[in-house]
């Protein structure tokens, strides 16, 4: 799918270098992400199984998802993600079952349930 580019590095016997190409360092944020999860979730008694430090402080990286315009943390109750299904335009929510309206100018678009 072209998210890493393999090349030869050696010859006899041939050893390859995967590196990530423009595609796979756009889903980067996406992997440190699922790491995250599941180093909170799934690690066992001995942790977690790869611990990332950020290069330029050298602390641990705790990576989390924020608003670019305004930087507050990202969840699954605090985002809008209008979708077009059909003819109408619906919002699904978190914590809901089905879609609900899409919201107007006169409808709030946060509401913590």
């Amino acid at each position: 799918m072209g998210i890493l580019s393999r090349g030869l590095y050696q010859q006899g016997p041939d050893r390859w270098e995967y590196r990530l190409t423009g595609i796979g360092r756009d889903l980067y944020p996406l992997i440190v992400e699922l790491n995250r999860w599941g180093d909170r979730w799934l690690a066992g008694d001995h942790g977690p199984p790869l611990i990332t430090y950020h290069r330029p402080c050298g602390h641990r990286l705790e990576a989390r998802i924020a608003c670019d315009q305004c930087g507050e943390l990202v969840d699954a109750f605090n985002v809008t993600p209008p979708m077009q299904v059909g003819s109408s335009r619906v919002r699904l929510s978190a914590g809901r079952a089905g879609p609900t309206p899409a919201p107007t100018a006169a409808t709030p678009t946060s509401d913590r349930r």
